[in-house]
Formats: C-alpha cells, structure tokens, sequence
C-alpha cells in the first residue's frame, strides 16, 4: 500500500496537497508539534504550509514525499474521512481526463455529422 500511495502523491495537485493538509491538521486539533512528530518532519516545515495571517497567501507547498506521509497519517487517524478525500480526487482526475479527451475528439466528431454546408 506503501507504494500506491507514493506514486499516488505525485499526481495531487498544489491545491488539493494544501486542502489535505488542512483536513489533517483539523483532524489533529490544530496541534502544529502532533503533526509535525506524526509525520517525522520539523514544525518549522509546518508552519510554511499554513497562510499568512496578513496575506492569506501560503509560503510553500508539500513535496511528494511529504505529501505521501500526510496521506499515511490521515488514512491512520480517519479511514472515513481519507477515503472519501481520495474519492473525490479520483472523480476530479476522472473530469479531467474526459475532458482533456473529448477536447480532441469533439471536432472531428461535429464534422463527422456537419452534412449541411
């Protein structure tokens, strides 16, 4: 399972890395030092990931490799709500690529049917 998750982590994107984040970081009460012991990394890296009290604005976004640790502690400390998290990324890549698909197609299949001049 290790694995899935590790090539999983790749594909999230910036957006959805910082909304897990946030998933997690309420599921640990907002407790900055739980999070940063759970996942082996320093508090300091904690606090980039959280906005700015001023600019709202996010300093930096998790690695992959920081990004699989979260998705291994939110799997341990609430399956439920993981996997429904995980659920809605795949439908997200699912739109994503039919759309990216039909982009292609489309044309061809309008002129296909295109009989009136």
């Amino acid at each position: 399972m290790d694995e899935i998750l590790k090539r999983f982590a790749h594909y999230i994107p910036k957006s959805e890395r910082i909304r897990l984040f946030n998933y997690l970081y309420k599921e640990y009460g907002f407790n900055s030092r739980e999070i940063a012991k759970e996942l082996g990394i320093s508090l300091r890296r904690i606090y980039f990931y959280l906005p700015e009290r001023k600019s709202k604005r996010i300093r930096n976004y998790p690695n992959d490799y920081t990004t699989y640790l979260m998705l291994k502690a939110f799997i341990k400390k609430n399956q439920w709500k993981a996997y429904l998290f995980l659920k809605n990324l795949q439908e997200e890549f699912n739109k994503l690529e039919t759309t990216i698909f039909l982009r292609d197609i489309h044309p061809k299949v309008s002129n296909l049917y295109d009989i009136m001049p």
